[in-house]
């Protein structure tokens, strides 16, 4: 029945295309609209995608307001290879090619950087929920290992950007407000100045909710500032900063028989315990790029991060106090002979952090007797040079290599014990990458490439949330071997991203539950993450006599995964898991989009994301259902008093599918499953002043 819905409506756009399609409209394909023409920053490129021998994606603009523009978690799941989902509210995970093994809470083996500056803390965790993606104009995702230029990682980085633009006026304002299902609220206000060398962007946005469960709260408040200042024709000084304030309620896993009873329904005791979190974060950071002569560019960036973080679990209470630094810069020189143009950058990042953990006894949301306090320090730094060279026209050459090191301190005072000081370094581990392209036609790029990466435990690991210490895990590493397809066919009417690769990890760090629901890690033996993503993109209509046809755009996509991984020589005790299916990750996830766009300014977009089943346990007992979730948007551009202003609505979950938004793993009690709510709508509006 839910397959016949999503075919009526797809076969519905379809025939109005073809309808809509007369002998008068001509296909245009722009060049901001082709993959071929779109820019990145990945391996310090500042190339073409399609010139880059690396598997990248990117969301456009356009990509992150497709849904309801209250969280990144859809848009990142159009993605092939990528899965993020959302255990708790505002509790997200991500995973690229699979490493979300390591990540049962929190965002873990994955470097994220805002405008080139970390925001992955030093002890290896990133709190991506301080992230509004009203505040993004970008996102880049690199798969596969890219330790070569971005430190300690085994399953990719992301670099966020903000928005950075020169405007046609001095200032310019807008405001959004949306409303959905569930008491939600997200408010959002900008202010944009343009002065002679100075660009300003000030960005606020409030977003709460009282959510489908019976205890699921959320409230997310964001104040945040990025600036660019040219000193000089050579200097440009820019800053990044922003305040997080945020607070989510924590309604508790349920198990099968509670999940298919009430989905709604609360775990146990957490609403008397109020299980939760609260986090305020302050973050700051200048950075200045300088142009030294003809050929050589230096960008050089520090950063100063605070936060108090609060975390009510079911038995416990913790306070955190973290400090964490940052300093990167890279230098990059240029020679050009002939149609040969080389390109070497050479850098360092170090990063060092502080926590102060006190944990306490947890009396109905309250601490209560006091356990103990953890002293923990952890330093990260590493040193790195890529070559980017073009050979020829057809051509293109990376080559590159980092040199890593991390260091952990550790010290418990408890009531009555002082611990003696632990001290653990994870080093000095190289990890090189090499990437060949070649140009099939000015359209059109084959490439390989070959990487080894590496990810030494995070701090969240080494003392995980049962407050033991494990300073015997190891770094889990690997190589992989891939190749890949990316341009346009079809005289451009066609977009084209495809990448087969193969993973071979060692020491992989999975976790485990203790019976009162906290999680430990351990090391176990390895895993082939092998696996095949497609990406495709047909412009069916692109209209350039836009009075003469009813639709102006349709285009049709589809994001396709599939991921066969597989432990191997892992062993528990007297059970062998090797052969196993690699636990919390779907083999198979395909998602199919139409966005369309008519001339009077009405526009529309339909997704369907259809996931396999996933496995929940390493012995491959308990799997998730598999799920498809459609989404529908729709809204219209209308002038109000010579503004301009976009209302739309929209509907999540159409289907009222009953799936699991966010699974535990190998957990005790078999609570497995963090429910998603069933159908849900959504309006709103926006305008710019």
């Amino acid at each position: 029945m839910k397959r016949a819905v999503f075919t009526i409506i797809f076969s519905f756009f379809i025939r109005y295309s073809l309808n809509a399609q007369t002998e008068d409209t001509i296909p245009v394909i722009g060049d901001s609209g082709v993959l071929q023409n779109v820019k990145v920053n990945a391996f310090g490129s500042q190339a073409k995608l399609k010139d880059v021998p690396s598997a990248i994606s990117v969301l456009t603009t356009n990509d992150l307001q497709r849904f309801d523009g209250m969280s990144l978690l859809s848009a990142m799941n159009t993605v092939p290879g990528v899965h993020m989902d959302e255990r708790t509210p505002g509790n997200y995970r991500l995973s690229i090619r699979g490493s979300i093994l390591r990540s049962p809470a929190g965002i873990r083996n994955v470097k994220i950087y805002w405008d080139e500056i970390p925001l992955t803390n030093a002890s290896g965790n990133t709190y991506l929920n301080m992230v509004d993606i009203n505040h993004l104009q970008s996102i880049e995702i690199i798969k596969g290992p890219a330790s070569s230029m971005y430190g300690a990682n085994t399953g990719g980085a992301l670099i966020l950007h903000s928005f950075n633009s020169n405007l046609k006026k001095k200032d310019q304002f807008n405001a959004g407000l949306n409303l959905g299902s569930f008491s939600l609220i997200n408010e959002q206000f900008g202010w944009q100045a343009q002065r002679k060398n100075f660009y300003s962007n000030l960005q606020q946005s409030h977003l709460s909710s009282l959510g489908f469960r019976d205890y699921g709260s959320s409230r997310k408040d964001i104040l945040k500032w990025n600036a660019n200042w040219k000193i000089n024709k050579n200097q440009q000084l820019s800053f990044l900063s922003f305040y997080a304030n945020m607070h989510f309620d924590n309604p508790g896993s349920l198990s099968e028989d509670e999940y298919n009873d009430d989905p709604s329904q609360i775990r146990d005791d957490y609403n008397t315990q109020k299980a939760g979190f609260t986090n305020h974060t302050f973050f700051f950071a200048p950075s200045l790029k300088s142009v030294i002569g003809k050929r050589m560019v230096n960008i050089s960036s520090v950063s100063a991060v605070h936060t108090s973080f609060t975390r009510n679990m079911f038995y416990n209470f913790e306070d955190r106090n973290e400090w964490n630094y940052s300093a990167r810069t890279r230098f990059s020189y240029k020679w050009l002979w002939g149609n040969i143009s080389l390109e070497n950058i050479t850098g360092m990042e170090w990063q060092y952090g502080t926590t102060g953990l006190q944990e306490f006894t947890n009396k109905n949301g309250v601490a209560d007797s006091f356990l103990y306090h953890d002293d923990l320090r952890y330093t990260q730094y590493f040193f790195y040079t890529q070559l980017n060279a073009r050979l020829s026209n057809q051509v293109i050459l990376q080559m590159g290599a980092s040199r890593n090191t991390m260091q952990y301190y550790f010290y418990r005072t408890a009531l009555d014990t002082l611990t003696t000081p632990q001290k653990r370094d994870a080093g000095n581990l190289i990890a090189p990458r090499i990437g060949l392209l070649y140009k099939l036609t000015n359209t059109l790029s084959l490439y390989a490439t070959i990487a080894k990466g590496f990810s030494p435990p995070t701090l969240s690991e080494v003392r995980p949330s049962n407050g033991d210490y494990y300073p015997f895990l190891q770094p889990e590493q690997g190589w992989n071997y891939e190749v890949g397809a990316k341009g346009s066919l079809l005289n451009n009417h066609l977009d084209l991203n495809t990448a087969i690769y193969y993973f071979d990890l060692v020491d992989a760090i999975v976790s485990r539950t203790d019976t009162a629901g906290n999680n430990y890690y351990v090391n176990a033996g390895g895993a082939i993450q092998k696996g095949v993503e497609l990406w495709l993109k047909g412009y069916i209509i692109r209209s350039a006599r836009k009075k003469q046809s009813t639709i102006r755009t349709l285009n049709i996509w589809n994001s396709f995964t599939f991921q066969p991984y597989f432990f191997k020589n892992y062993q528990d005790g007297n059970t062998d898991y090797s052969g196993n299916h690699l636990t919390g990750i779907p083999q198979f996830t395909d998602v199919l989009g139409v966005d369309l766009e008519l001339n009077n300014n009405i526009y529309g977009a339909l997704i369907l994301n259809c996931t396999s089943a996933i496995p929940l346990d390493d012995a491959n007992d308990i799997y998730a259902k598999p799920y498809q979730l459609l989404q529908i948007k729709a809204g219209k551009e209308i002038i109000i008093a010579s503004i301009p202003v976009n209302i739309f609505v929209g509907i999540d979950n159409v289907l009222n599918e009953a799936y699991s938004r966010g699974n535990n793993i190998n957990v005790a009690g078999n609570n497995y499953y963090n429910p998603a709510p069933g159908r849900n709508f959504f309006v709103g509006g926006k305008l710019n002043l």
